[in-house]
């Protein structure tokens, strides 16, 4: 298990691909980016399934056990931090979302490439070359 990690203002989390432990800082929120993820949050009855473009409330001093929903799947995860005056400032959520849900259509057409490079009986010509 990695960690312990502290997470503060507005970070990215990159490649999740093992349990880790995490302290917040600051009150704000987690969002998966590109892959469920499975957390633990000390004194909290119930394990939660983040799941891509989810957003989870979290408090300043929670400690928080992450991993990818399933073994050996990393996981790309955002925190960002709430301003002391609001939860959370519409335009930074939007923000959020919207950053959130490019990367989950990036995901969705790198799968889809995949697909139709499989169901393709002859190669394809990418950017002027063969692959």
């Amino acid at each position: 298990m990695q960690g312990p990690a502290t997470w503060e203002e507005e970070m990215e989390i990159e490649h999740v691909a093992t349990a880790c432990r995490a302290r917040v800082s600051r009150d704000g929120w987690l969002a998966a980016a590109d892959a469920p993820v499975w957390i633990t949050r000390d004194g909290d009855p119930h394990d939660h399934v983040l799941m891509p473009g989810e957003l989870l409330p979290l408090h300043e001093g929670d400690r928080l056990v992450v991993e990818p929903w399933q073994a050996g799947q990393a996981a790309r995860l955002t925190f960002v931090a709430s301003r002391a005056e609001s939860p959370l400032d519409p335009l930074q959520a939007l923000a959020l979302l919207a950053e959130t849900f490019a990367l989950l259509l990036e995901q969705a057409a790198r799968g889809a490439r995949k697909m139709a490079d499989r169901a393709r009986p002859y190669p394809v010509m990418r950017h002027g070359r063969a692959p």
